[in-house]
């Protein structure tokens, strides 16, 4: 199992991930508090399920903190959105059975659940919208630092590829290399932006794009576009594509 270095600057440096944690802790707090105060007072009818919301609501907010530090919201983006939503529900049914309740600590209880369900509802319009939509560029905006990508970035486990085999039999006798071989082309299932910090470098890609593969070991294999650029590219992001003379 691989560590992951957690890096909280992400969430530091952006104001509404900053504003979020500070209101998700504080949230879910008064919630707790005031649910536990009011099945003391009133019996565990009083509150019912949303025990289980509470603590669902504490897994939610874990989650997010630990994608954002790990930089695995490619990973866990679609899981965390769901979480969402359901959160988002569990949510209405305490400002509801709190708010209107005429008992001070339900109301109270319907107060955090209300923090706790707008700070759902941003999560969730992060985690579920693409990298390039207007919600996202809104977030990245709003820091110094730009946010986890939600396209997938992580180096994959190796995929097994069948590579042909070469003819190089024309180095050092005739004066360069025999162009008599088939290429490997690989067909690209998602778009990847290469980090400009990587070395080796990497390389872009957008989806479908066509590469040729230079080199296949390891999980990162070597590729070179059709402009000739050349680079590293996540193995796991490609498939077979019809192989070409070159």
């Amino acid at each position: 199992m691989v560590s992951r270095q957690l890096d909280f600057a992400p969430i530091l440096t952006n104001y509404v991930f900053s504003f979020t944690a500070i209101l998700a802790v504080i949230g879910w707090f008064v919630a707790f508090v005031a649910q536990a105060i009011s099945t003391r007072e009133l019996g565990y009818s009083a509150v019912g399920v949303l025990w289980v919301a509470i603590f669902f609501q504490l897994f939610l907010a874990a989650s997010v903190l630990y994608t954002l530090a790990s930089d695995t919201t490619a990973i866990h983006r679609h899981l965390i959105s769901v979480f969402g939503v359901v959160a988002i529900a569990f949510a209405v049914i305490g400002i509801n059975n709190g708010i209107f309740s005429g008992h001070v600590w339900l109301g109270t209880m319907g107060a955090g659940w209300l923090i706790n369900v707008v700070v759902d509802i941003l999560w969730v319009l992060y985690f579920s919208s693409a990298e390039n939509s207007f919600v996202r560029h809104a977030f990245d905006s709003m820091g110094t630092v730009d946010l986890p990508p939600t396209s997938p970035r992580l180096k994959p486990e190796a995929v097994v590829v069948t590579t042909p085999e070469l003819n190089l039999a024309g180095i050092g006798a005739g004066g360069g290399v025999s162009a008599s071989y088939r290429a490997l082309r690989m067909k690209a299932m998602f778009g990847y932006d290469a980090d400009p910090n990587s070395v080796p470098p990497e390389l872009s890609f957008a989806v479908g794009e066509i590469l040729e593969i230079v080199n296949t070991h390891g999980d990162w294999w070597r590729a070179r576009n059709l402009n000739g650029d050349e680079g590293i590219v996540p193995s796991n992001f490609l498939v077979p594509s019809v192989a070409a003379d070159s």
